[in-house]
């Protein structure tokens, strides 16, 4: 995961196969105005397959995400 920035926040999702660093040619430039959040989905890149298997739906994802920020 990558953190970057402040201000409204911006949620980076990679597609299937890549890792958060997918999104590195752009993360400065986003994180001019935004808090960039880039992720690695479970079982990709560095982020673990969780206790238990896959998240059911990306709801779920979504939701272990949107904990991160406040509010």
């Amino acid at each position: 995961m990558q953190r970057r920035g402040s201000g409204s926040p911006l949620v980076l999702i990679h597609g299937i196969g890549h890792r958060w660093q997918a999104w590195e040619p752009v993360l400065d430039e986003l994180a001019e105005h935004h808090e960039v959040l880039a992720i690695d989905l479970p079982g990709f890149g560095k982020s673990p397959v969780p206790d238990g298997g896959m998240p059911p739906d990306m709801a779920a994802t979504v939701a272990s995400v949107a904990a991160v920020f406040p509010g």
